[in-house]
C-alpha cells in the first residue's frame, strides 16, 4: 500500500465541502483582480438551457432539478468556498495562459451538470505533438481538488478507475466506458447555440493543488497579468507537479486496462500474461512494453468478447473503447515527458539556485499521495469497488 496521510474527519469533511463548492465553478476566488482575468475563460462555460433542441426541454429541466436536489441534500455544503474556486482558477489559468501543459493547450470549463454528476471540472485540450499537424489536438477530463486528505482522494480515484470497468459496470459515462460530457457543444449555429454535442470519450484524471499554493500563484499571475515575467520557482514546481501527476495516473490507467482486459480469464493477451510481475509493477517498463506491443493490444481490445456470467450464462461484450484509453494515455505520456525534459533542460541551464527548488518548494501532499500510488493500490481500488459478497452459511 502507498503512504497514508494522517486521517482527520473534520478536515476530511471540510475539504470534501470545498470540492463540492468548487464544482459550482461560478464562485469568486476571493481575489477580485484574478476573477476579472478568469472572466473570459468562465464566459465559455456551457449553459444547460442552451441545449434545447439537442435534448428535450423536459430532460434538461429534469437534469437541472436533479442538480438542485443534490445541492439541497444534507451532504452538500451551501457556503461558497474561495479556496476551491481559487485552485480551479489557478490550474485553468496555468494551462490556458501559462502553457503548463505545452503551447496551444486550451481549457473548457464544464457545465454544472457535468461538474456534479460526472466529476469533471474542465476539459483540457492538448497539442498532438506526435503528429505533423500543429492544429491537431486530443482532450482529457480533469477533476480538480483542493483536498490533501487520503480518503477524499481515494474516493475520486475510485471514480476514475470505475470508468474503466466492463461495459455496464462502468459508471463514468452512463451507458458506456470512459467519460462523456453531456452538456458540451460540438458544432454551433449562427446564433452560437449548440447544434451537436461533443461526444468523444475521455480519460479521467484527478488533479490536486493546495489552497495556499493556489493563492500565492494567483497573486503572482495578477502581478504578471501581461505574461511578461519568467515563471517563479513556485510556479515551476506547480507545473512540474501537475505534469508528474498526469503521467503517473496515465501509466496506472494503462496497467489497470492491461490487468483487467489482458491479464487473466478466458479472454486474455498471452504476451501480457507471460510478462514477469516485476515488470508489470515497473511504470517505465510497462510504458515501453505497451508501446512495443501497441498493435497487439489494439487488435486484442477490438475483438468481440465472449464471457461467462457467474450463473454460467454466455454473453458477448464489446470493450473496444478501452483501446482509446490506452492509445490516449500513451500519447499523453509521450507529450508530457517531452515537455518535462524541456523544463528540466531550461532549469538546468540556470543558476544553481534552481537545483534546490524541489527542496524549498516540496510537492503538495495530495500530489505526493498520487505519485506514491502503485499497481497494487489500483488493484485495491478495484477491490473496493467490487468487494466479494459475503458467503451465506
Amino acid at each position: 500500500m502507498s503512504h497514508r496521510l494522517n486521517h482527520n474527519l473534520a478536515k476530511d469533511n471540510l475539504h470534501d465541502h470545498l470540492d463540492k463548492s468548487a464544482a459550482l465553478g461560478d464562485y469568486s476566488t476571493g481575489n477580485g483582480q484574478f476573477d476579472l482575468m478568469l472572466k473570459e475563460l468562465k464566459a465559455k462555460k456551457p449553459n444547460e438551457r442552451s441545449f434545447v433542441g439537442i435534448y428535450l426541454k423536459e430532460q434538461i429541466v429534469k437534469d437541472l432539478q436533479e442538480i438542485e436536489d443534490i445541492k439541497a441534500s444534507p451532504e452538500w455544503e451551501h457556503e461558497r468556498s474561495f479556496g476551491a474556486s481559487m485552485v480551479e482558477g489557478v490550474i485553468a489559468w496555468g494551462v490556458a495562459r501559462r502553457n503548463w501543459l505545452g503551447d496551444g493547450s486550451k481549457v473548457v470549463f464544464t457545465s454544472e451538470y457535468d461538474d456534479i454528476k460526472r466529476g469533471v471540472d474542465m476539459k483540457v485540450c492538448l497539442p498532438d505533438t506526435d503528429g505533423l499537424d500543429d492544429k491537431k489536438i486530443f482532450s482529457i477530463a480533469v477533476d480538480v481538488t483542493v483536498s490533501e486528505d487520503e480518503e477524499t482522494l481515494r474516493k475520486k480515484l475510485r471514480s476514475s478507475v470505475q470508468r474503466m470497468d466492463y461495459g455496464t459496470y462502468s459508471r463514468g459515462n452512463p451507458g458506456g466506458q470512459l467519460t462523456k460530457l453531456k452538456y458540451l457543444a460540438g458544432s454551433k449555429d449562427e446564433q452560437g447555440k449548440p447544434k451537436t454535442v461533443y461526444d468523444k470519450r475521455l480519460n479521467h484524471y484527478v488533479l490536486p493543488l493546495s489552497g495556499s499554493t493556489a493563492e500565492n500563484l494567483a497573486h503572482f499571475f495578477v502581478l504578471d497579468s501581461e505574461g511578461n515575467s519568467e515563471p517563479s520557482p513556485l510556479e515551476i514546481s506547480a507545473q512540474v507537479q501537475t505534469i508528474e501527476v498526469f503521467i503517473k495516473q496515465a501509466v496506472l490507467q494503462i496497467v489497470n486496462v492491461l490487468d483487467k482486459y489482458c491479464g487473466y480469464g478466458s479472454h486474455r493477451l498471452e504476451s501480457y500474461r507471460r510478462l514477469p510481475e516485476i515488470d508489470k509493477n515497473d511504470p517505465e517498463k510497462i510504458f515501453f512494453w505497451a508501446e512495443e506491443h501497441f498493435e497487439e493490444i489494439k487488435n486484442h481490445l477490438q475483438e468481440t468478447w465472449t464471457r461467462t456470467s457467474k450463473r454460467g450464462e454466455s454473453f458477448t461484450e464489446d470493450n473496444s473503447v478501452m483501446f482509446i484509453s490506452v492509445y490516449k494515455n500513451l500519447k499523453l505520456i509521450r507529450h508530457l515527458s517531452r515537455l518535462l525534459k524541456k523544463i528540466e533542460k531550461k532549469e538546468g541551464a540556470g543558476s544553481t539556485e534552481n537545483d534546490s527548488r524541489h527542496a524549498n518548494d516540496p510537492r503538495d501532499h495530495g500530489a505526493e499521495y498520487i505519485l506514491h500510488l502503485n499497481r497494487r493500490d489500483i488493484q485495491d481500488l478495484n477491490y473496493e469497488l467490487h468487494p466479494p459478497k459475503p458467503r451465506i452459511v
